[in-house]
């Protein structure tokens, strides 16, 4: 190995530990409540056993932990830490080593593997993450920098995503379907649901929508009959269809009400689904291929390379100065609760003396190694 490159290998010398639940929501329910304080508990025992920085980033049905080491490999840890199963095919668990961690940290960063499909709090969540590890010190420099540049990636990607859920071949495809009934009850009010009731309206079709928001009638098409989400039990008697394309993580309806959709055709188009797998709805796999999210995905995981590698040079041109610099950030980080407890963590002089002494001193040990 060449000298001087030690910090570039050790800019790719992660592990994810990334644990899902999209077909069991309900084990999330618990973690997704954690609160600031606990999660950063649970940081920072993590970050002791693994005796390396990291960084615990949560969602409503992910877990995601990004670890400044190589190889790890083992769940059982995280999941105890979070009171999850360790046993049972109710959780779905991927490991992710070097640059597989940031390119799945870019692509995850967009929302497109989110049951949300293209959910844009990610970036929110990401930089929470991050400040709760920055705040018990167990960051570092070369985290930050991946975090930082993996939301910088989510908003470049945003327009990109956003333009493509609205899938016209979904669309049109189940307009087309639906154009022949005389009624639709449909629950949701995104975009998709939106476009599908304006379409059917068209074509003499009688569309009534419910909104979680009942005032904002906006949201609706001209024409289409406004009710509240409450309501859409005792609408489905008076509707040849229901159409579900609702945003929400639960079910729009559930087991209990068999009954009232005993006859109904009912459509299920939302992600993550919105009825019981034993409604037997049509889904979105009976109408389209499935072409929209692999055209997301296909470019976005381009990006993400391509960002990867934009990311590598960056790092490869730095200079003994920045990487002196970093080596001082990631001390003060350590040192946090000591200067703290000295009063003097928010002394600006002292950091400037103490970051130079640490970026001085790495620099001369660098050209004494070099010399021999």
């Amino acid at each position: 190995m060449k000298k001087g490159l030690d910090w570039i290998i050790l800019s790719i010398m992660f592990s994810t530990v990334s644990i899902h639940a999209e077909k069991h929501p309900g084990l999330f329910k618990g973690v997704y409540a954690l609160s600031e304080e606990r999660l950063e508990e649970i940081a920072g025992k993590l970050s002791r056993f693994y005796s390396s920085p990291l960084v615990l980033v949560v969602t409503c049905l992910r877990v995601e932990l990004y670890i400044e080491k190589e190889n790890v490999r083992e769940s059982e840890v995280v999941k105890r830490a979070l009171s999850l199963p360790l046993t049972g095919k109710s959780l779905e668990v991927e490991v992710f080593h070097g640059k597989d961690v940031i390119r799945h940290l870019y692509i995850f960063s967009t929302g497109i593997l989110s049951p949300l499909y293209g959910d844009d709090t990610i970036p929110g969540q990401l930089e929470r993450a991050l400040r709760r590890s920055e705040n018990i010190s167990v960051s570092s420099s070369s985290l930050n920098r991946l975090f930082n540049s993996a939301i910088a990636f989510s908003r470049n990607e945003k327009s990109f995503v956003r333009e493509n859920l609205i899938d016209e071949v979904l669309v049109d495809r189940v307009s087309n379907y639906l154009s022949s009934f005389e009624s639709v009850l449909v629950i949701g009010s995104g975009g998709v649901a939106r476009r599908i009731g304006e379409v059917l309206l068209k074509s003499g079709v009688k569309v009534t929508m419910t909104l979680r928001d009942a005032g904002k009638t906006e949201l609706a098409v001209p024409g289409v009959i406004v009710k509240s989400y409450d309501e859409r039990r005792s609408l489905i008697a008076s509707s040849d269809v229901v159409l579900s394309a609702s945003s929400g993580l639960y079910y729009t309806l559930d087991e209990d009400d068999m009954n009232l959709v005993s006859g109904k055709v009912l459509v299920d188009i939302a992600s993550p689904p919105d009825l019981p797998d034993s409604f037997h709805a049509l889904t979105k796999c009976d109408f389209t291929d499935g072409e929209s999210e692999r055209r997301v995905l296909e470019k976005v995981s381009s990006d993400a390379l391509a960002a990867v590698e934009k990311l590598e040079k960056e790092i490869s041109s730095k200079d003994d100065s920045s990487f002196g610099e970093d080596l001082s950030d990631d001390a003060w980080r350590r040192m946090r609760k000591i200067l703290e407890r000295r009063g003097l963590w928010k002394d600006e002089e002292f950091r400037m003396l103490f970051s130079s002494s640490v970026k001085n001193a790495y620099i001369s040990i660098k050209k004494r190694r070099e010399k021999i």
